[in-house]
């Protein structure tokens, strides 16, 4: 009887924990030209627990990522693993290279469990003819399914990239299509 009852339970552990796990992980980004700053603004909104948990993994946190960064924000080690996983390089027509800066603003906890994580940049250099070139693979190297999306605006316009585990690096052209006046 005692064996029976084992075999159940574990069979019911399995069951819950299979229940309450996502074989999919998603994170978004927003990034936007402002022309006011000459800046970008951008926001990543990330399942809080999925960060935590790989933030964990790594040896970056020992416990809540909310009140870690209620209690001391972020980290210099977690600072570096976003960063590190959410670039932005922007070249010009003329060859010049320029790594974008970014600092993070502040968070917010929403309530449906997303960790939303605001940055900004600095003033930088950015025409019609800028290519700007993005590294977004958050959370990849600890979920295999991870996916990410990030939206671009630029003066009204929206485009969109996507990144997967084999694609976690994208250029976005910024070259504004050419209207004619009866379009």
């Amino acid at each position: 009887m005692k064996k029976k009852t084992f075999i159940i339970f574990v069979f019911l552990l399995f069951i819950v924990q299979k229940l309450n796990a996502h074989e999919y992980h998603f994170s978004f980004a927003e990034v936007e030209y402002n022309s006011d700053c000459a800046c970008l603004q951008s926001s990543i909104s990330i399942t809080a627990h999925d960060l935590e948990s790989s933030l964990q993994k790594k040896g970056f946190l020992v416990g809540s990522l909310q009140n870690e960064l209620a209690n001391n924000g972020f980290s210099k080690a977690i600072k570096k693993e976003l960063l590190t996983h959410f670039r932005m390089n922007i070249s010009q027509s003329d060859g010049q290279n320029c790594l974008v800066n970014l600092l993070i603003e502040g968070h917010e906890f929403s309530m449906d469990g997303l960790l939303h994580i605001y940055f900004s940049s600095k003033n930088i250099n950015i025409t019609d003819s800028s290519t700007i070139h993005f590294k977004f693979d958050l959370l990849m190297d600890v979920f295999n399914e991870q996916q990410n999306k990030l939206t671009f605006t630029y003066k009204s316009i929206k485009q969109t990239i996507s990144f997967l585990k084999e694609s976690r690096e994208s250029d976005l052209l910024l070259s504004l299509p050419k209207r004619k006046i009866n379009d």
